[in-house]
């Protein structure tokens, strides 16, 4: 049954048969006006509604009509903060034509802008199109005020989903700074919000509630319900976090209170998330129950919001590792096992490299404690160079570290699992309070402390065990011992080692880290951590392949058999000494 027009655009349409388009486009334009208040409150289906009435009258006005191309922009946002991306993206598109036809410059910028939010934050979202887009609507002169702050929220709002804390950050202050002259309410609240999780990731508690107490008042002016939602939420994380629960409380009421005004889905889940924390910090078995069955409810629920979708898997999560630790119950872990493969899967989609390289930790560590450790050691590498390729140093310590501790602790593991140790004891010794910390949104200041290794030997050889090179850096040291050993370790690990799978092998107190490049492979034994010596080994191979003197040297020993020396080629040296001895 079609939807009926408001009197005030039945009027405008009687106008227009009449002839009278003037007069009838001042009575749309008017009435196109007041939608804004449905944004507002979160009740986008009713202003899509009105947005698609005036956009059929609109299109019955002849010529290119840069009201009609700012109708587009509107019913874009709203398509965007419903999560219809891909209708929020027809729209912007089309937009975009009518202001390429009309050289409105500015107009461009605005769609650009929308591009870039429609992109950004979707399932299937591409990140990297989204901040293309960003970059090309700051780069156009005749940006207006809304559209620039706009972007830069967009930036820093990408920039988080990744990961990119710094740029994140910049992009948050920078947007807050332009917004604070313009007054603009709601990019206030949003790069307060920004900033705020920042500081929260930090560990700066104080300077987190500041901004998050900042977002609220920005909120609650701009009268934007979801996001004073937001800023509640966050307020009673933090809260709970600090143990300050009757502050969480006071917070949780008046999150109620919006959730009944609020229209949109994301509110009222976002209430129910935080009822849950608030249940499952009173640590009582009934209230834990409730907890569960409000995690639950939102997890089933349609996913409208991903981070949402996110936030609650996490907590979920959390809460079934701590009865798992207490019933000792191993079918939890069937319960755990769909939650991750589904938090991954969104993850994926939406691009959020933080939970892509998190969740891998987690299903290492739940690897561990079922004992499937070549399972456990595969996935912390996985994690650990999907951390590295994004720029998470962070992440990428805590995962080599890790798998440094599984390999040191690899007899005590494989002790457990002959006295078949209670789950209890597992999952202490998988320590899995950092990445369940980390997926929940909380500090991640805390990194390993990372000391230089020790080196001791590098090598170059190939898949056969061929060795081609070798540079020892300890003097009248004796490898064969270590050689045979790994040799062994090597014929178990080969199809592993090539396929990228394991990045190391623990051989006494020495590790052995592999980087191959076909159809070599570069070994490096240190004593100590790993993850600065992954860095040097790293940049030893990336100069094997990029260094024709020393590729085409390596080649020729194939042939010739001749093992390289560490001058022989020259280049050979050179790069020993600047990326292993200075």
């Amino acid at each position: 049954m079609p939807k009926l027009k408001p009197t005030e655009l039945l009027h405008a349409e009687d106008l227009l048969s009449k002839g009278e388009s003037k007069e009838a486009l001042k009575i749309i334009t008017s009435f196109e006006g007041t939608v804004w208040r449905y944004y507002l409150e979160g009740d986008f289906e009713k202003g899509i509604e009105d947005l698609l009435h005036c956009k059929e009258l609109y299109e019955k006005i002849s010529g290119i009509n840069p009201i009609y191309a700012n109708n587009l922009v509107t019913l874009s946002r709203f398509y965007a903060q419903k999560g219809e991306k891909n209708e929020g993206i027809m729209y912007a598109k089309k937009s975009l034509e009518i202001y390429e036809q009309l050289n409105d410059q500015a107009g461009i910028a605005r769609s650009y802008s929308l591009l870039a939010y429609n992109y950004g934050f979707n399932i299937n979202s591409n990140p990297d199109l989204a901040i293309d887009y960003a970059e090309r609507s700051l780069s156009i002169a005749e940006i207006d005020s809304m559209t620039k702050a706009d972007n830069l929220k967009n930036l820093s709002l990408i920039y988080s989903t990744q990961g990119r804390m710094d740029k994140a950050f910049q992009f948050a202050e920078e947007g807050y700074k332009f917004a604070q002259e313009k007054k603009n309410y709601i990019i206030l609240a949003l790069c307060s919000l920004l900033i705020g999780n920042y500081y929260s990731l930090k560990g700066d508690f104080d300077r987190s509630l500041e901004y998050f107490k900042i977002s609220l008042i920005h909120s609650k002016k701009a009268g934007f319900l979801e996001l004073i939602g937001w800023a509640q939420f966050s307020l009673i994380r933090m809260y709970i976090r600090l143990d300050s629960h009757e502050q969480a409380q006071e917070y949780l009421k008046q999150l109620e209170d919006v959730a009944k005004r609020a229209k949109d889905k994301t509110t009222s889940k976002l209430y129910l998330t935080a009822k849950g924390l608030m249940f499952k910090a009173s640590g009582r078995s009934r209230d834990r129950a409730e907890a569960e069955k409000l995690f639950k409810q939102v997890v089933a629920d349609e996913i409208t919001n991903p981070l949402v979708y996110l936030n609650a898997v996490s907590y979920l999560c959390d809460f079934l590792l701590e009865e798992l630790e207490m019933s000792n119950n191993s079918e939890i872990i069937n319960e755990l096992e769909p939650l991750i493969t589904s938090l991954l899967k969104y993850a994926e989609k939406t691009h959020s490299l933080i939970y892509i390289s998190l969740t891998k930790g987690f299903q290492a560590k739940l690897a561990l404690i079922q004992m499937e450790f070549e399972e456990s050691r595969h996935l912390l590498t996985q994690a650990q160079r999907i951390a590295e390729q994004h720029g998470l140093q962070g992440f990428a310590k805590m995962f080599s570290t890790d798998h440094d501790k599984l390999l040191e602790q690899l007899n005590t593991w494989e002790q457990l699992k002959k006295d078949n140790a209670p789950m209890s004891k597992r999952i202490k010794l998988a320590s899995f309070d950092k990445i369940i910390t980390r997926m929940k949104g909380m500090n991640v200041s805390e990194t390993p402390d990372i000391l230089d290794e020790e080196p001791i030997l590098l090598l170059i050889m190939d898949n056969s065990g061929a060795t081609y090179f070798n540079h020892p850096f300890i003097e009248n040291w004796d490898y064969s011992d270590l050689f045979s050993s790994f040799m062994s370790a090597f014929n178990t690990f080969s199809d592993e080692i090539f396929s990228k799978s394991i990045d190391r092998i623990r051989i006494g107190e020495n590790t052995i880290l592999i980087n191959p490049i076909e159809p070599f492979l570069a070994c490096y034994v240190i004593k100590g951590q790993s993850y600065p010596a992954l860095q040097k080994l790293t940049r030893f191979t990336e100069a094997i392949r990029e260094n024709l003197e020393i590729w085409q040297a390596l080649n020729k020993s194939v042939k010739t058999s001749e093992m390289l020396e560490l001058d022989k080629p020259a280049a050979l040296k050179t790069v020993i000494n600047e990326i292993f001895t200075q």
